[in-house]
């Protein structure tokens, strides 16, 4: 299948917002090229993590978005125009700073497409316990016995779950749950978070998708990880089919607004001195997030920064 691509100029700050803004117009897949993570790679590169610099110096501006949608015709990107605009006034409207915005479109055969984003894709250290590695390299690589391996498959429609965000929700994972743990990962994406949370011996992980294409995606994650007895992926729209189960820990790698909206009723769904990790957010939105948890029955334990990024660790009040 061919693809168009649409690439937008943004910034760090608001490249998930332009992510999201692609995804609701009908993107197939989204890829995110952030500056501030290439720096960081440059400066301090982990396992497996390599920079082409012609393309560093061509990203002026935090970050490119491409997004991904079916060839179907010529005129696709003229009837795409203004829902693309209208999605970019709001991300300009929310406060956001968002840079240009410029964009550009281009057809890109999709075999060509798949080979590229292969090639960029190579294993990732998490810490010194876990690696990511997609499924094309795992023979490539030896691990000891107790190093937790997660084999993440991104399909067409995710990125490679190695972003700021689903790193720094990892290794607060890796520090906050203990053995036979309940857990409850909103908005799971490829399943990385459930299933790392598995790994590290949760009893039972409920993840919840509201994308039906994550939910496939996840699913076929979890079955590669081996964690199909204590992984179960849902439909739902943020907490909407979650039961009110009482979760030791709750991941939630959600934009600002979406954990706004579940901010008031999440202690519902928590266990007592239950944890819950809200990452998606940038050092700027951290403040409105940390104010709002007295409202909603949470007190803070910690943030940690990656790049532009933070993870919020808090607790439910006793």
């Amino acid at each position: 299948m061919d693809l168009w691509r649409v690439s937008l100029s943004t910034t760090s700050e608001a490249a998930d917002a332009v992510s999201v803004a692609l995804e609701d117009i009908g993107a197939l897949a989204v890829e995110i090229e952030d500056r501030a993570d290439w720096v960081r790679k440059l400066q301090a590169p982990q396992f497996g993590e390599w920079v082409w610099e012609k393309d560093f110096a061509r990203l002026t501006e935090g970050a490119f978005v491409h997004g991904y949608f079916e060839y179907l015709g010529t005129s696709l990107p003229n009837e795409l125009q203004p829902r693309l605009q209208a999605r970019l006034e709001q991300i300009r409207a929310s406060g956001l700073e968002a840079g240009s915005l410029q964009y550009e479109w281009e057809k890109v055969e999709s075999e060509s497409y798949l080979d590229v984003w292969k090639a960029d894709y190579h294993a990732v250290s998490v810490s010194d316990q876990m690696t990511i590695v997609p499924s094309w390299e795992k023979e490539q690589h030896t691990f000891g016995s107790d190093h937790i391996v997660l084999v993440i498959d991104p399909g067409v429609a995710f990125g490679t779950g190695t972003h700021q965000t689903t790193l720094l929700c990892l290794r607060a994972l890796i520090t906050q749950l203990q053995s036979q743990m309940d857990v409850l990962d909103i908005g799971t994406g490829t399943g990385i978070l459930a299933i790392a949370a598995a790994k590290l011996g949760a009893r039972h992980v409920v993840a919840a998708d509201l994308d039906e294409v994550a939910v496939r995606v996840a699913r076929d994650n979890v079955l590669t990880n081996d964690v199909l007895d204590r992984v179960q992926v849902i439909r739902s729209d943020l907490l909407q089919e979650v039961p009110e189960h009482g979760y030791h820990l709750i991941t939630a790698n959600l934009l600002v607004n979406l954990v706004q909206r579940i901010l008031p009723v999440l202690y519902r769904y928590l266990a007592q001195n239950g944890v819950v990790l809200f990452s998606g957010i940038v050092k700027s939105q951290v403040e409105q997030i940390t104010e709002a948890l007295e409202n909603a029955k949470l007190e803070l334990l910690y943030v940690e920064y990656l790049d532009d990024w933070a993870v919020v660790c808090c607790r439910k009040k006793g």
